[in-house]
């Protein structure tokens, strides 16, 4: 089996820089689909922002669940938002007693 190998690559642990750095491109990503089909974005505070890298991250798995945690959090909030006849172009998501909040 070891022949078949070219060679060894080596993978630093994330930092959670990198871990924001991620969570960012998929919110991006999350903000092009909203700003296309719904005309409105979302932006997280920091402190959210923080403790979603801190959460998304596992030593073991890097952030490979990191999509489904955001998806799992966001849709649910924003499917109650787009049920509202009105609502705003840009909302924050912020941690709140129960769960996180759109606001």
């Amino acid at each position: 089996l070891l022949a078949r190998l070219g060679q060894v690559l080596l993978f630093s642990p994330l930092t959670a820089n990198h871990v924001e750095t991620i969570l960012d491109k998929r919110l991006a990503k999350l903000n092009t689909e909203l700003e296309a089909r719904h005309q409105m974005t979302i932006q997280l505070d920091t402190t959210t922002r923080t403790e979603l890298a801190v959460r998304a991250h596992h030593p073991d798995t890097g952030v490979r669940h990191a999509d489904t945690m955001i998806d799992r959090i966001v849709y649910d909030l924003v499917g109650t938002v787009l049920d509202k006849k009105r609502r705003k172009k840009q909302y924050t998501l912020s941690k709140a007693d129960s769960g996180y909040r759109l606001q």
